[in-house]
């Protein structure tokens, strides 16, 4: 946990992105999840099939990596699904225009994006809650194995937490993405 101190051990250094893709009328996308293991030892090298897995030293979201899963994942299943549909997206480094044959892309004016990007007006924040509760619910459940707080915690690997994270996007009500457009 962040400003915790180490006891027994070292703290997690263990950091996820992930980005989210939902349409308005509640349609959610797979994920795409960064990491910096190319593969963790936790995927026991098999990769989780409801993601898309990407890494690089920081976890963090790349230009590539963006244009990758749009192209090769949200663009051809809008094509296999015939359709042509507009992205809104806030205006970052890491989400360059480009041209894609099925998406439009629409850039969200600067410092805006927390007042009207309808991901950051509930689902993003209702996400964020279930991934909590999923978290609280495994702590309890494991509290009778353990003998200790420390011992909790350096439980929950990479692969547990990015299924409590899928956990938590299929748990995501497809009205809150409804609500916010």
């Amino acid at each position: 946990m962040k400003g915790e101190e180490a006891k027994c051990g070292k703290l997690a250094k263990d950091r996820l992105t992930i980005c989210l893709l939902c349409s308005a009328d509640g349609e959610k996308f797979k994920p795409l999840v960064i990491g910096k293991a190319a593969m963790p030892r936790a995927f026991n090298k098999v990769l989780l099939k409801d993601i898309i897995w990407k890494s690089n030293l920081t976890a963090w979201m790349t230009a590539k990596f963006f244009t990758e899963y749009l192209n090769k994942n949200f663009n051809c299943l809008m094509g296999q699904q015939n359709r042509k549909v507009l992205l809104i997206l806030n205006n970052a480094p890491c989400h360059p225009n480009i041209k894609l044959s099925n998406v439009d892309l629409l850039f969200l004016p600067s410092n805006t994006t927390a007042a009207i990007q309808p991901l950051d007006a509930g689902i993003i924040k209702s996400l964020k809650l279930k991934y909590k509760q999923a978290l609280l619910n495994h702590l309890l459940i494991s509290s009778d194995i353990y003998e200790n707080m420390d011992n909790y915690l350096s439980n929950i690997t990479v692969k547990h937490a990015i299924k409590l994270i899928l956990l938590a996007w299929n748990n995501t009500n497809a009205n809150t993405n409804a609500n916010f457009h």
